[in-house]
């Protein structure tokens, strides 16, 4: 009577624990079959890549809980870029990241308004927002890129601390304070009742405009940080930057275990489902496959652990139900 039990519970702390493992096991197959794997410039490399991801994700990851999707993400990044480099050539740096950081705020809040106030479904809110945020960039730099008016703040991608990259240890930082805020606030906590079920957080006096304001202005404040480390890692504010990164970022969240439909999702998931991708890349960047392959495998991988972790929240629903 007790093995059905404890199998279950083993299989059930297993699909839970799925990414996690993933990233184990994938980890260990690229040190074996590719050696440069491990060296310290393709580490580094994989670090500050997806440390600018991974921050995307974090802002990405409240606004999926609350059951919303940010598609400007990466056009945020571009406006970030831009309005740093453009900052900080007459502001000094300082000002040059502060500025980014509220231009990204202000695309987060616009976001935030138009989906608090209105019936337009995030999904079209954000694609709109995404257009706007790019055309910004491309006329305010007439399409060309932003030379860094203080070129010492291209020294951030190689800076360390105890021999590791400064910019993953930011995103690692961030991650932990956003599980804390997640968990012990009340207004994280309200943005996991907003995602389970609206309505019923609307009756319990929870404010449903000023949960998804937050969650909206994160995601924005992430993409203009992140542009800021674009901008660092090319030395250029180039108005292009971070096209596509939205994609990415919501695939960290989805193969982290959080749910498209709101109310599900843990920060242990996302960061190592930002993890994984990231050797994922680098995995098959030094297998030799070309351009085309790469693409085609790394997306049916990428389709098929979202199926497996989209699979697993409805075992995990209909066993709450049962």
């Amino acid at each position: 009577m007790t093995r059905e039990p404890s199998r279950f519970a083993f299989l059930h702390g297993l699909s839970e624990h799925g990414t996690i493992i993933a990233l184990v096991v994938l980890s260990v197959c690229a040190a074996w079959f590719e050696p440069p794997f491990l060296s310290r410039f393709n580490l580094s490399a994989i670090a500050f890549q997806y440390s600018v991801i991974g921050l995307i994700a974090l802002g990405q990851f409240c606004v999926v809980v609350t059951g919303g999707i940010d598609l400007s993400q990466g056009s945020v990044i571009g406006l970030g870029a831009v309005v740093c480099a453009m900052a900080s050539a007459s502001l000094g740096i300082p000002a040059g990241i502060a500025v980014a950081a509220l231009a990204g705020i202000a695309a987060g809040l616009l976001n935030g308004v138009i989906v608090a106030f209105t019936r337009i479904p995030p999904f079209v809110v954000t694609l709109g927002t995404m257009s706007l945020a790019r055309g910004l960039s491309l006329i305010a730099t007439n399409a060309q890129p932003v030379p860094l008016g203080d070129p010492s703040l291209m020294s951030l991608p190689g800076l360390r601390l105890f021999d590791v990259p400064v910019s993953i240890q930011l995103f690692f930082a961030c991650a932990i304070v956003l599980a804390v805020f997640l968990a012990k606030w009340p207004l994280g906590r309200a943005i996991y009742a907003v995602g389970g079920h609206e309505e019923n957080a609307r009756l319990t006096g929870l404010s449903i405009v000023r949960v998804k304001l937050v969650v909206y202005a994160l995601s924005g404040l992430a993409g203009g940080l992140a542009g800021v480390l674009m901008a660092a890692r090319m030395g250029t504010g180039h108005p292009l930057a971070g096209t596509g990164y939205e994609l990415v970022s919501i695939s960290a969240v989805i193969i982290g275990g959080a749910s498209l439909f709101g109310g599900i999702g843990r920060m242990s998931g996302l960061v190592a489902g930002v993890l994984l991708l990231g050797v994922l890349d680098s995995a098959i960047n030094l297998s030799g496959l070309t351009p085309d392959l790469q693409g085609a495998v790394k997306g049916s991988i990428v389709l098929l652990a979202l199926a497996v972790s989209q699979f697993n929240q409805i075992k995990s629903k209909g066993r709450v139900r049962a």
